[in-house]
């Protein structure tokens, strides 16, 4: 090879080494797209989800307006009072003051997630890179880059109506729980499994203490509270609650999963030599004679409507969700 010939490859080798890269600019976030979009994703599929459920709803609403308010209900309709009164409704509604206490910080933590977020978004100029992104690119970048604030905004405002809209409550929170758990899902996968690893670092390195703060809260609020709040207790008769509920109806998802909540009865049973009947948890109202008779007559008297098929086939179909519990 000539001088000239040399000198040309160097000369280009030079250029393609000092020619601005537009993905370098984009401080390599533009490879992270996919996952940054999950919990944007999923918040206009619940978005759409809840917008479809509101329209059944509604146009159940229109066909029997009096059995619409029986199954929303099953009381009489809320009246206007002092903030103190309707706060007290809430409570109530709610399931009581622990769970309420639980509903409100979880609350609270989305409100802190959005904060974090949107602080997070004006401090750090993460925009800044995508101008030097090609149209369709810079259109992906830009969506990615606040996706997980618009994540936020959506569950603070399920929180906020789980927290004071009684007829959406049930949905919004669960509809928040999955969100949180899906973003909480996104963070450990770009942030905490790099940590488990000896080649790879934490994809939003880059957003400093504010970055272990919101994975910390995200977990407290995806995990912890759903796994520990009490449940609320459903009557299975509206007209006639127990008095005095069954541990096994309200515990928390963690309780019933290890059996925490017979741990009052074990502990008075090696305390006493004998324990007595009144002693014992009362029996669930799910368990009462004529509520298993409305259950499983249905499926096992063929005078009641059940087909005519061997005992075994019926009592499974009666006792499904249990048995899947125990499988579990």
């Amino acid at each position: 090879m000539d001088y000239h010939s040399q000198y040309a490859v160097a000369g280009s080798l030079t250029m393609a080494v000092a020619k601005p890269d537009p993905e370098a600019n984009s401080t390599g976030l533009i490879s992270l797209i996919p996952s940054l979009g999950i919990p944007l994703a999923v918040t206009l599929l619940f978005i759409c989800a809840q917008i479809i459920q509101t329209a059944v709803s509604y146009v159940s609403k229109l066909r029997d307006t009096s059995a619409w308010a029986a199954v929303e209900d099953g009381q009489p309709a809320e009246t206007h009072g002092s903030t103190r009164s309707w706060i007290q409704r809430r409570i109530d509604d709610i399931g009581g003051i622990h769970i309420f206490s639980f509903v409100v910080v979880r609350l609270v933590g989305c409100l802190t997630l959005l904060a974090l977020s949107l602080v997070n978004l004006f401090a750090s100029n993460e925009l800044e890179g995508a101008p030097f992104l090609p149209p369709f690119r810079r259109v992906l970048f830009e969506w990615s880059a606040i996706s997980v604030p618009i994540a936020f905004g959506y569950s603070s405002i399920l929180a906020i109506l789980s927290l004071s809209v009684k007829k959406w409550s049930t949905s919004s929170t669960r509809y928040n729980i999955l969100l949180l758990l899906m973003t909480f899902a996104t963070y450990a996968y770009r942030d905490l499994w790099p940590l488990a690893t000896y080649t790879q670092q934490p994809k939003d390195i880059h957003e400093g203490w504010l970055l272990w703060i919101k994975i910390a809260i995200l977990f407290a609020t995806a995990v912890i509270i759903p796994l520990f709040i009490p449940r609320r207790y459903i009557p299975v008769d509206p007209k006639e609650p127990m008095p005095v509920t069954n541990a096994e109806q309200t515990c928390s998802i963690f309780s019933l999963a290890v059996y925490t909540y017979l741990d009052p009865v074990i502990f008075l049973g090696a305390r006493v030599p004998h324990l007595a009947f009144d002693q014992l948890p009362p029996i669930s109202d799910t368990d009462y004679a004529k509520n298993l008779i409305e259950k499983a007559f249905p499926h096992l008297d063929p005078f009641r409507g059940a087909k005519r098929r061997h005992l075994f086939f019926g009592l499974m179909r009666v006792f499904r969700r249990e048995l899947a519990r125990i499988r579990a």
